[in-house]
């Protein structure tokens, strides 16, 4: 169990961001790097990975469960504002940027790809990264 004053080094999280966004931006260019029945879900999961671990990034000392929690809501709520249309919003989802980031059309299996990555990158959270932190502090007292 974490304790409640450890802190995720930023150094590992960042490097963290930048594997999962590349893993990701690798699986919508690559289809064959996932089985073909998966589609874009891959790329929806590792999304999510990153919302999670850009929480974590600026809170460092957020818990498990609140960062999940928030990047899970984060993440649903990116996928419903998919169902608004309005050709300000339009505009931006047809830029390469927001389409990354907003999404184009709203898809109920992200839902669960969302749901996916996101519990996948906790528990690896919980179980590495934070018994690494803790690890790290009280060798450092």
């Amino acid at each position: 169990m974490a304790s409640k004053n450890f802190r995720r080094s930023r150094r590992i999280v960042l490097c963290l961001i930048v594997c999962v966004i590349t893993t990701g931006l690798a699986s919508r260019r690559d289809s064959r790097l996932f089985p073909q029945f998966l589609h874009d879900y891959p790329g929806d999961a590792f999304w999510a990975m990153a919302a999670y671990l850009g929480l974590v990034l600026f809170i460092p000392s957020i818990g498990v469960r609140r960062a999940a929690a928030g990047s899970l809501a984060i993440s649903f709520a990116v996928e419903l504002s998919q169902l608004y249309h309005d050709d300000r919003i339009d505009r931006i989802r047809r830029t390469l940027f927001g389409r990354l980031i907003l999404g184009s059309g709203f898809d109920w299996f992200d839902l669960i790809a969302y749901s996916t990555g996101i519990l996948m990158i906790a528990v690896f959270d919980a179980s590495v990264v934070i018994p690494c932190a803790e690890r790290k502090e009280r060798i450092g007292k």
